[in-house]
């Protein structure tokens, strides 16, 4: 049986399936050139969470990177060469950040829209 549900804090891992802020075993990987953490549930057969902070800033810079980039750059060049093939691939591509922007900040609204019922308000 779940216990009761906890405050909502945007920098605290927080689990899709439970829609709580369960508790959690975090793992470290490590590479040569990086160390990363994740995040499990303990409360429904080891869920990865994650952290929404990270999420909605995640979002934002995925959609610079993913999306605004590849057209602005894509299309200058397309431009420059006066072929429009080019930017088709341009506009394609950046649907494809835009894609995985959207799945970045859906994971954020998730929780956003949890945490509005469980009393948060924003900063």
């Amino acid at each position: 049986m779940m216990e009761q549900k906890t405050q909502p804090d945007p920098t605290k891992p927080w689990c899709k399936v439970c829609r709580d802020h369960t508790p959690f075993q975090e793992k470290i990987e490590r590479s040569e050139n990086h160390t990363g953490y994740s995040y499990w549930c303990k409360h429904c057969d080891e869920t990865q969470m994650y952290i929404p902070r990270q999420m909605a800033t995640a979002g934002k810079i995925s959609f610079g990177i993913f999306a605004f980039t590849p057209l602005f750059i894509g299309t200058a060049y397309a431009l420059s060469e006066n072929d429009l093939k080019k930017i088709y691939l341009a506009v394609g591509i950046a649907c494809m950040g835009a894609c995985i922007s959207f799945w970045i900040n859906h994971r954020y609204s998730n929780w956003r829209k949890w945490a509005k019922e469980n009393g948060y308000v924003e900063e």
